[in-house]
């Protein structure tokens, strides 16, 4: 790809672009168009919350999770796309965290918490907490 056009026809949903690749064969003449899907990026294992779970600071996101002595701590995450309800978490949290999902209007940075774990979903790794 040596061009890739800056404005989504909404219509159709596409983006203009134009490659470069070898014709040998002769097979595609000067001038021609075609569509061609252009995958964004390998797949890969990610970590996912619940998009509730994710809070604002500014223009920072982030997360609350429990430490081991069930204290409630923000942690900054860069967040990546939405799959199937459950928001992509690039950076900013492990896959040993515990992340509070209910109760988020209680809890506070610091604030000592009552974690009760479920079980993780196939796609998140989301244990609940309440709040003392």
């Amino acid at each position: 790809m040596d061009f890739i056009d800056n404005v989504i026809e909404r219509s159709t949903g596409t983006i203009r672009g134009r490659a470069q690749f070898a014709n040998s064969d002769g097979l595609f003449t000067p001038g021609m168009f075609g569509r061609v899907q252009v995958p964004g990026s390998d797949p890969y294992e990610a970590l996912t919350v619940t998009d509730a779970a994710v809070g604002t600071e500014q223009v920072r996101k982030f997360i609350y999770v429990v430490d081991k002595d069930n204290v409630a701590r923000q942690r900054f995450v860069t967040l990546g796309q939405v799959v199937d309800d459950m928001r992509v978490i690039k950076e900013g949290v492990s896959a040993d965290d515990r992340v509070i999902v209910n109760g988020l209007m209680r809890v506070r940075a610091g604030q000592k918490v009552t974690p009760d774990d479920q079980p993780a979903k196939p796609q998140a790794s989301a244990p609940q907490a309440k709040t003392d």
